[in-house]
């Protein structure tokens, strides 16, 4: 069958609470909201410093078996926000050799699979500094995917980096 929330399942089986299973002894038994993690989409050496982080989230929304509109929690929280307002969060530093190569010059092959593309706006971003400070920079490829034009997020931002040599 298909796949139903907590709420879908209590509406459909009301004798639950009915036999003693109060909302606070209910809430005790569920997991805790798992935090989300998305990846920085900026780069320090870009125009706002390390004074400022972008975040690229897709919004999770879709329509269940059941016909109930099911919205991400943090996706949808984030999505509703004006653009430009800050929203508390936290900034983990990873213990990861996931960076760019120290000498510009070395050619890079980006790749954006589970993290999409987020992380490679980054990347771009500190050659575009680094090419404004006067380096030279090696060749770069990019691959990723959308699944619509409405996706394609980046578009002008990757098509004037393609055509400027970042």
């Amino acid at each position: 069958g298909p796949q139903l929330t907590l709420l879908e399942l209590l509406s459909g089986h009301r004798s639950l609470l009915a036999g003693g299973l109060d909302l606070q002894r209910l809430a005790g038994l569920l997991p805790r909201l798992a935090p989300r993690y998305y990846s920085i989409s900026s780069s320090p050496a870009a125009p706002g410093g390390a004074r400022r982080a972008s975040v690229t989230v897709a919004l999770v929304e879709y329509s269940s078996a059941t016909g109930r509109l099911h919205k991400g929690a943090a996706s949808s929280t984030i999505h509703g926000q004006q653009v430009g307002l800050f929203l508390a969060g936290t900034v983990r530093q990873l213990q990861s050799r996931f960076r760019l190569p120290p000498n510009p010059l070395t050619p890079i092959i980006m790749v954006g699979p589970g993290t999409g593309v987020a992380p490679m706006i980054g990347f771009l971003e500190e050659r575009q500094a680094l090419q404004q400070a006067g380096a030279a920079l090696g060749p770069a490829v990019l691959f990723f995917g959308c699944r619509s034009e409405q996706d394609y997020l980046y578009k002008q931002q990757l098509q004037d980096w393609l055509a400027s040599g970042v």
